[in-house]
């Protein structure tokens, strides 16, 4: 099981570092793109960055999943007490999980038949947009899941 838990840990910190770095080429583009010139760069250019900056951040979502479910079953199996309270990070991976039951308006996925995780996240809907926050679909800290893949691995890595 520690085995699991590490794992999960390890992949949660070095995804970290390529979600941030596609985030602010994303950021260096719309940046560019706002100044108009002719070395600006398109909005295919634009569009697939963003693709790429969403697919980091949903992996990394995954990933603090796992290790938040891996951490969940070592609690249970050595009598500690679990987190029973779902976190921001297991309600938007369902989100994320089920999107594809989700209904879509100017930009925002909202619950629908089998996305309903949807409506526990903030304003009950997740934005499909590009965001000016760091955080994680504009909802999770990037720097907390970070932290949290850090002290797992200083714990468990003693063990």
């Amino acid at each position: 099981m520690l085995f699991f838990i590490r794992t999960w840990a390890e992949e949660v910190r070095d995804q970290v570092p390529i979600a941030r770095a596609a985030r602010a080429r994303h950021h260096q583009l719309m940046d560019q793109a706002e100044r108009g010139e002719d070395w600006s760069p398109d909005d295919a250019t634009i569009a697939g960055q963003f693709r790429t900056v969403w697919a980091a951040e949903a992996k990394l979502i995954w990933m603090a999943a796992q290790l938040d479910r891996w951490l969940a079953r070592y609690a249970r199996e050595t009598g500690q007490e679990a987190d029973s309270v779902p976190s921001p990070l297991r309600t938007l991976r369902n989100s994320l999980e089920h999107l594809d039951c989700a209904d879509f308006t100017a930009g925002h996925a909202i619950a629908g038949a089998g996305a309903w995780s949807i409506k526990d996240l903030p304003d009950g809907e997740l934005f499909i947009g590009s965001t000016t926050t760091e955080d994680v679909f504009g909802i999770a800290s990037i720097d907390d899941v970070e932290l949290a893949a850090t002290e797992v691995l200083r714990q468990f890595n003693a063990q």
